[in-house]
C-alpha cells in the first residue's frame, strides 16, 4: 500500500503545475530568481525550451552530455539564450543541436567559457563573437560551420584555448590571431583554410599546442614560428606549404618530430611542398614532400670547385659542383711543379687544349660539364700542402669569371717516409735523391717535402739524410 501511495504522490507532483515564480524545464520546476546554475542534467531531451530564458540570474548553463548518456537536446539554439546576460559558463557540447549560432551571441559579454563542441551546427561564425571580451575558453569544433574565421576573433585578448577543428571553415587565418597573446592551445585542423600562415602567429609566445594540419594553407612557414619556444606540439602537416623551412624552427627544441603519424605527442611537417635543403633539426623527419615545383637555389658562386682524395703521388679528384659556361680554366697547385696531366675517361677531350703547365682551353667553346674528374698530376712535388687556385676562368663570350670558390687546401701524408723517388723502397737511391735535391733544389725536386722531411721540422737537410741512413740500416 505504501508503495502505491508513493507512486501516486510522485505522479501528482509531476502533473501539478509549477508555483508562481517558477518555470518548468524537462518536468522539473526551477525558481526564476534563485536559479543560478543548471548543470549536469540527466533528464534533458528534445528542443531547448523557451522557458529556460526566464532564468534571468542564470550564471552557469551546462547541458553537455556526459559520456555514455543519451539525454541529447536537439533543434536550434533559442535566440533568447543571448538575453541571459549574467551567464559566465555556457556548454552545449555533445548534443544534436542544428541551425546557426544566434548573431546576438555577442550580448553574453560576461562569458568565460563557451563550448558548442560536437553538434550539427551550420552557418558562419558570427562576427559578434568578438564581443565576448572576457572569454578564456572557446570550442566550436566538430560541427559544420562554413565561411571564414572573423577578424573580430582578435578582440578576445583573454582567450587561452581556441578550438575550431573539424568544420568547413575557409578563407585565410586572420592576422588578428596574433592579438591572442595568452593563448596556450590553438587548433583549427581539418578545415578548408587557405592563404598563408600570418607572421603574427609568432606573437603567441605562450602556445603549448598549435594544430593547423589538414587544411589548404600555402606559402612559406613564417620565420616568426621560431618565437614559439613553449610549444610541445606543432602540426603543419597535410597542407600546401612551400618554400624552404625557416631555420628558426630549430628554436623549438622541445618538439618530438616525426615524419608521419597521428600521435598527440608528436609534431609533423609531412605532406606539404616544402623544399630542400631542410634545417638539420628536422631533415630526418621532414616526411613526404612534393618537391616538383622546387627550384634549385641560385648558386652562391658562378664556379664552385672542390678537391678531394689527394694522394702523395699527385693524383686527386676534381669536383665541379656548379657552372654554366666554363670554357677556359687555369689550375694553380702550389704544392706541385711540372705536372704530367692525365685526366679520367669522363673528362671531355674534344676541343680541350693543354696550353702549358696549368692552362686549359676549349677551342670549340663547349663548357666543361658538372661532374667529378680523376686527375693524375704526378710530377715534382715540393710541399705536402695542395691548394687549387686559378687566375683564368672564362666563359664562351670570352669574359673572365671572377665569382669562384675553391675548397680548402689538402694536406698529404707520406705513407713511406724516405722514399723520395717513389719506387716503393727506401735505399741508396733515395739518399742520392736527397743529396741532389739539397745541392740542386731547382733541378731535381723529387717529392721535396712530402716524404723527405723525416724529422718533421719543415726543413729538408742533412738531418733527414742521417735519419734515412738509419732507416736503411735498420731495415
Amino acid at each position: 500500500m505504501i508503495r502505491y501511495i508513493y507512486i501516486l504522490t510522485l505522479f501528482l507532483s509531476m502533473a501539478l503545475p509549477c508555483e508562481e515564480g517558477e518555470v518548468e524545464l524537462w518536468g522539473l520546476c526551477y525558481s526564476i530568481e534563485n536559479t543560478t546554475i543548471l548543470s549536469n542534467l540527466s533528464n534533458t531531451s528534445g528542443e531547448i525550451p523557451q522557458e529556460l530564458c526566464a532564468l534571468v540570474n542564470l550564471e552557469v548553463l551546462n547541458l553537455m552530455v556526459m559520456f555514455g548518456n543519451t539525454n541529447f537536446v536537439s533543434g536550434e539554439i533559442p535566440d533568447c539564450i543571448c538575453n541571459l546576460h549574467k551567464l559566465t559558463f555556457l556548454d552545449f557540447g555533445w548534443n544534436e543541436l542544428s541551425g546557426e549560432i544566434p548573431d546576438s551571441i555577442g550580448n553574453l559579454s560576461n562569458l568565460t567559457h563557451l563550448s558548442l563542441l560536437s553538434n550539427q551546427l551550420t552557418g558562419k561564425i558570427p562576427y559578434s563573437i568578438g564581443s565576448l571580451i572576457n572569454i578564456t575558453y572557446l570550442n566550436l569544433g566538430f560541427n559544420a560551420f562554413s565561411g571564414g574565421i572573423p577578424e573580430s576573433i582578435g578582440n578576445l585578448s583573454e582567450l587561452t584555448e581556441l578550438y575550431f577543428s573539424y568544420n568547413f571553415l575557409s578563407g585565410s587565418i586572420p592576422v588578428t590571431i596574433g592579438n591572442l597573446s595568452d593563448l596556450t592551445m590553438l587548433s583549427i585542423m581539418t578545415n578548408q583554410l587557405s592563404g598563408e600562415i600570418p607572421s603574427t602567429i609568432g606573437n603567441l609566445v605562450n602556445l603549448v599546442s598549435l594544430n593547423v594540419g589538414y587544411n589548404q594553407l600555402e606559402g612559406e612557414i613564417p620565420e616568426s614560428i621560431g618565437n614559439l619556444t613553449n610549444l610541445d606540439r606543432l602540426w603543419l602537416n597535410f597542407n600546401n606549404l612551400s618554400g624552404e623551412v625557416p631555420s628558426s624552427i630549430c628554436n623549438l627544441n622541445t618538439l618530438n618530430w616525426s615524419p608521419y603519424g597521428f600521435e598527440g605527442e608528436d609534431s609533423y611537417l609531412n605532406n606539404n611542398q616544402l623544399c630542400p635543403p631542410y634545417p638539420e633539426c628536422i631533415e630526418d623527419n621532414i616526411g613526404e614532400q612534393d618537391t616538383s615545383e622546387c627550384v634549385d637555389p641560385e648558386p652562391e658562386y658562378d664556379i664552385e670547385l672542390h678537391i678531394q682524395n689527394f694522394q702523395e703521388d699527385g693524383t686527386f679528384e676534381l669536383i665541379l659542383v656548379n657552372n654554366t659556361d666554363l670554357v677556359a680554366l687555369e689550375f694553380d697547385i702550389p704544392g706541385l711543379s711540372e705536372p704530367n696531366w692525365d685526366f679520367s675517361d669522363n673528362f671531355p677531350t674534344d676541343g680541350w687544349w693543354w696550353m702549358g703547365f696549368w692552362l686549359f682551353i676549349n677551342g670549340d667553346n663547349i663548357p666543361l660539364p658538372v661532374g667529378t674528374y680523376f686527375i693524375d698530376a704526378s710530377g715534382d712535388m715540393f710541399s705536402n700542402e695542395f691548394c687549387i687556385d686559378g687566375s683564368v676562368f672564362s666563359n664562351s663570350n670570352g669574359e673572365q669569371i671572377t665569382n669562384v670558390f675553391f675548397s680548402d687546401c689538402a694536406f698529404v701524408e707520406c705513407s713511406n717516409p724516405g722514399d723520395v723517388n717513389y719506387d716503393g723502397a727506401v735505399d741508396i737511391l733515395d739518399i742520392i735523391g736527397y743529396v741532389n735535391d739539397i745541392l740542386n733544389p731547382w733541378v731535381s725536386n723529387e717529392l721535396f717535402h712530402v716524404c723527405g722531411d723525416i724529422n718533421s721540422d719543415d726543413a729538408y737537410n742533412i738531418l733527414d739524410i742521417v735519419l734515412i741512413v738509419n732507416i736503411i740500416l735498420e731495415g
